[in-house]
């Protein structure tokens, strides 16, 4: 079970998401000239490793639209940072065990190295105080987030509960909670879990200001640099501060395929490879912010409608709407069965044939993909074999100019044979 932006927006209280003018400036270090050493402190803290240039740091944390003239942005370290933690999880899944084939790579790193993910990171280690920056609408964005984020996670904790409390009065009927029960959850508590209450997939779930994943890869190009380019120290940045979120979230097994994903392969599987997508905008001038909506298009004809808070998160949803309406379950994308997604259960509500799912209601009335392929066959045959009559007839041609010029070779051979015979006679 996942959550959607219908559980992060649905409860939340988004009076607060908008700060009184000045509140940023306290909380997010608007325009600051450079980071105090309590800051410096609590960053290499979480990093694990101590700047020796802290220009690299401050730059590091710098947005554009900051006004401190003395540290440049962030946007090169930025770059570099990318291409580092690229490295790192292009090996981190090459090295997968057993193996991972091409397609389970792609998969599995497009949500590894995602800026949404990447935010998460940031928010939870609580790096994004430290962000400079002069714009209003980035401490909007940024406040809005951990709102959302927060929201998230208290939805899914109080969900979890009641799972909990539900599962200890069932097994309570049946056995009684031994006292080193107790004793083992309280010693756990004792250690800060700082992904505590964190969904699974949270991140297709809660949108994420850029800049946050930006800052991420930042630091890891400012570690980078700063230790010389040390191919070891930064690897020891990675391994404290994103592996072990990645071995949580991503390849313990709770990483499903993206719902956008398992549409094409259930259609295609279906046999329908006219899928498509039509974004636009909600009008409702009702709505507090900017909505997007996203159609799931087959032959022309919409199958699924969902909205969300870009165009992105939009199609994420009105994938997932297909999908829950057709009953189909997402494989994990690390290790499980792909071909999973085409196995679909009977439509209980179907008035058509035996055994007809909710997909072949959806798609059989509108899909011409099947008389398409079939006209396509026929046309490639026809023109297959018009090609072999060409040849054939190319060859009887061919053949018959030779077996005349060599009836002509040959009368002019004997006749001059003949001319040859009179001169000596």
């Amino acid at each position: 079970m996942k959550l959607d932006q219908s559980d992060v927006l649905f409860g939340l209280d988004l009076s607060v998401s908008n700060p009184q003018p000045g509140s940023a400036t306290q909380q997010y270090k608007s325009d600051s000239a450079g980071l105090s050493d309590m800051a410096t402190a609590q960053i290499e803290d979480t990093l694990g490793y101590t700047f020796n240039d802290r220009a690299l740091l401050v730059e590091a944390l710098t947005h554009c639209s900051s006004l401190d003239v003395t540290s440049s942005s962030y946007q090169r370290l930025e770059f570099l940072g990318d291409a580092v933690l690229d490295f790192f999880l292009t090996k981190r899944y090459y090295d997968h065990q057993p193996p991972l084939n091409p397609h389970r790579m792609t998969l599995v790193k497009h949500v590894a190295a995602s800026n949404d993910l990447f935010a998460i990171v940031l928010v939870c280690n609580g790096l994004q105080k430290h962000v400079c920056h002069g714009s209003v609408t980035v401490r909007d964005a940024i406040h809005d987030y951990e709102l959302r984020l927060k929201h998230a996670r208290k939805v899914w904790s109080q969900r979890h509960s009641n799972e909990e409390k539900d599962h200890r009065e069932d097994s309570a009927t049946m056995e009684r909670p031994a006292k080193s029960r107790r004793t083992s959850s309280s010693s756990e508590k004792s250690s800060i879990d700082i992904y505590s209450d964190l969904p699974p997939e949270v991140w297709d779930a809660v949108r994420a200001p850029k800049v946050l994943g930006d800052i991420l890869e930042s630091l890891v190009g400012a570690v980078f640099v700063d230790s010389g380019m040390s191919h070891e120290t930064v690897k020891s940045v990675y391994e404290r501060v994103l592996s072990p979120f990645l071995d949580r979230f991503v390849d313990s097994g709770k990483l499903s395929l993206h719902p956008v994903i398992q549409t094409l392969l259930v259609c295609q599987g279906w046999g329908c490879d006219a899928v498509s997508w039509e974004n636009g905008t909600d009008s409702n001038p009702l709505e507090y912010t900017n909505r997007y909506v996203c159609h799931v298009i087959a032959h022309g004809q919409r199958i699924s409608t969902s909205t969300g808070d870009s165009p992105r998160h939009a199609k994420y949803n009105a994938a997932n709407a297909l999908l829950t309406a057709i009953g189909a379950s997402a494989p994990n994308a690390l290790d499980g069965d792909l071909n999973a997604v085409h196995y679909l259960s009977a439509d209980k509500a179907t008035s058509g044939k035996p055994g007809e799912t909710a997909l072949d209601k959806l798609l059989k009335p509108i899909c011409t993909c099947a008389e398409r392929r079939l006209a396509e066959a026929e046309q490639r045959a026809a023109a297959e074999e018009k090609k072999k009559r060409m040849e054939i007839e190319q060859n009887n041609t061919s053949g018959g100019i030779a077996d005349a010029e060599d009836t002509t070779l040959a009368t002019d051979v004997k006749m001059s044979d003949n001319i040859e015979e009179g001169e000596l006679v």
